[in-house]
């Protein structure tokens, strides 16, 4: 299951449950884990940067604050945006 097929149907805002910087083929990325869903999201930068932008970016501080993701067409990606 992709990212965007859990997003695609309607917006939803889920609660940041855990944050770990893990390797994602051979790059190292930021994965945020909610508490809706067992598969962790790892970040691009335009997420990490909106994320960061309104909790800070002590990812500590993220944990327990809702995200609303999305899939946004035009791009084809999924993104995040605090809610």
């Amino acid at each position: 299951m992709y990212w965007a097929d859990v997003c695609v149907s309607r917006r939803r805002c889920w609660t940041i449950r855990e944050v770990k910087e893990e390797m994602v083929g051979t790059d190292a990325k930021v994965v945020v884990y909610f508490a809706e869903h067992q598969k962790g999201l790892g970040l691009n930068k335009i997420n990490l940067r909106a994320i960061a932008q309104d909790y800070g970016v002590n990812t500590n501080f993220w944990i327990g604050k809702p995200v609303e993701l999305f899939r946004d067409i035009e791009s084809n990606s999924t993104k995040s945006k605090s809610a």
